[in-house]
């Protein structure tokens, strides 16, 4: 397999929900421990990139709170959730009604 098929699959298998990029192994390495030893070059790094995007830690970090990645997760949630038709239009200025000033 040519090495540039890696970041490939890495990418493909990083768009499953259902895949946990944190999980230790026997050896106590996370896919970011792991991708730490690739001898790849250029493709170690866009491996390593796809994984950082993902929420990849390692394992010394597994369990501690990202609070920058828990807000990415979470828009990116929440632009996946809304649909163009549940967002809210606003009234144009004239239709809102002018208070007197105090």
């Amino acid at each position: 397999m040519h090495k540039s098929h890696f970041k490939l699959i890495v990418s493909l298998l990083l768009a499953y929900r259902s895949i946990d990029v944190n999980v230790i192994n026997n050896q106590r390495e996370t896919a970011m421990d792991i991708a730490d030893k690739l001898q790849y070059g250029a493709s170690a790094s866009e491996i390593k990139e796809a994984l950082v995007e993902a929420g990849a830690k390692h394992a010394s970090h597994v369990g501690q709170v990202d609070e920058a990645m828990e807000l990415k997760r979470t828009v990116s949630d929440i632009k996946h959730e809304m649909h163009p038709s549940s967002y809210k239009t606003r009234k144009p200025r004239d239709e809102f009604p002018i208070l007197p000033k105090n």
